[in-house]
């Protein structure tokens, strides 16, 4: 139902333009991002354990949080003097600028606090730092559900806790040996490099190793003179990057690698967990993108469980999304493929069998 009511707001904040005239060539060109733009309900989302929904509106030339509930009109929700005055007495002072909040995580507002990131219980005032700047200010910063966070300094991967303190994951990190950062040169829909598990205290994360890759020179023309910039690019017919998946257990401060196999240049993607963090799922593709298997891998040991399926193609094979567990029932998955040479949804049972086809028909899903 929800999903619908944000399909509704869409579609209502699209309709600003409804007067029965024709578009002249500056309303069309020009006017479209200016008087003419199509309104923006900044920050849309829903109240965490309600039906309320909020977004950021402009009321007086200023940032105001806005409520409705499509039962009674909208009202201002949260001005920023009112965020300040819960948040005198702390030590995050006040802020100057109404800051992007998170009100759907929790019963706790999460926004970041000149630097900081925090949680606000809006019914005590008590605030509990999830983030400190310090950390805030590193590279690939991730939080888990358990008050542990992944953060790479120095080319190498660390994780903190207020209760296991501050530890170091790796320590032969460089400019060849990449941690903790997207791999792949970004392709099959990999965007980072760790991956907390459900109950958030197991990390999996890459581990790039590209001294074998040729250099390839970028030139920076914005600087006089231009410089130039060598980065790793594996060619074609090339040596190509060397990449493994390792598992920290942030309570014991212990690493498992996953041993994915031979042959070393092959592309591990789309990572996820099983929902009882017993398993870990690995789209592993060869280099030539024809063959993919989706193998299954003992979190604990690293040891290879199985190979659920297989995806084949004369071209290519590129698998973008990984497996998506229904909720109510941990036993079944959701996978994304354009097997048919269209992107669509299938339902699989865990061990791998095909329960059916979800979607039909010519057309593109987005992630």
């Amino acid at each position: 139902m929800k999903k619908i009511i944000f399909i509704l707001l869409a579609f209502a904040c699209s309709q600003t333009f409804a007067q029965n005239k024709l578009l002249s060539m500056e309303d069309a060109m020009i006017k479209n991002r200016s008087t003419l733009a199509a309104e923006n309900l900044k920050q849309l989302q829903f109240v965490y354990g309600a039906n309320d929904y909020v977004y950021l509106k402009k009321m007086d030339g200023k940032d105001v949080w806005v409520k409705g509930n499509f039962k009674t009109a909208e009202t201002p929700f949260l001005t920023l003097e009112q965020l300040n005055e819960k948040l005198k007495g702390t030590v995050y002072g006040e802020l100057k600028a109404m800051p992007a909040i998170q009100f759907n995580k929790s019963a706790n507002w999460i926004f970041t606090a000149n630097g900081n990131k925090i949680a606000l219980n809006p019914a005590t005032n008590q605030v509990k730092e999830i983030i400190q700047k310090t950390i805030a200010e590193k590279d690939a910063v991730e939080e888990s559900t358990a008050d542990f966070v992944a953060y790479v300094d120095n080319n190498n991967l660390f994780v903190t806790s207020l209760a296991y303190g501050n530890k170091q994951v790796t320590k032969d990190g460089s400019k060849n040996i990449v941690y903790a950062q997207s791999v792949h040169r970004d392709e099959f829909g990999i965007n980072k490099g760790t991956f907390w598990s459900n109950n958030g205290k197991l990390l999996a994360y890459y581990r790039m190793d590209q001294t074998m890759v040729t250099d390839y020179p970028i030139i920076d023309w914005t600087k006089y003179p231009a410089l130039n910039e060598n980065i790793k690019y594996p060619m074609a017919g090339g040596k190509s990057h060397q990449v493994k998946v390792g598992i920290y257990n942030a309570v014991v401060n212990s690493t498992t690698w996953i041993k994915t196999g031979d042959p070393a240049e092959q592309y591990l993607t789309n990572i996820a967990w099983s929902p009882d963090d017993k398993w870990l799922f690995i789209a592993v593709l060869n280099r030539e993108q024809n063959h993919m298997k989706l193998n299954q891998y003992n979190a604990t040991t690293g040891e290879f469980s199985k190979t659920l399926f297989e995806e084949k193609d004369d071209k290519y094979v590129e698998p973008l999304v990984p497996i998506l567990f229904l909720k109510n029932n941990p036993n079944q998955f959701i996978w994304q493929s354009n097997r048919d040479g269209w992107n669509h949804l299938y339902l699989y049972n865990i061990d791998g069998s095909l329960v059916k086809q979800l979607t039909k028909g010519i057309g593109r899903l987005q992630k």
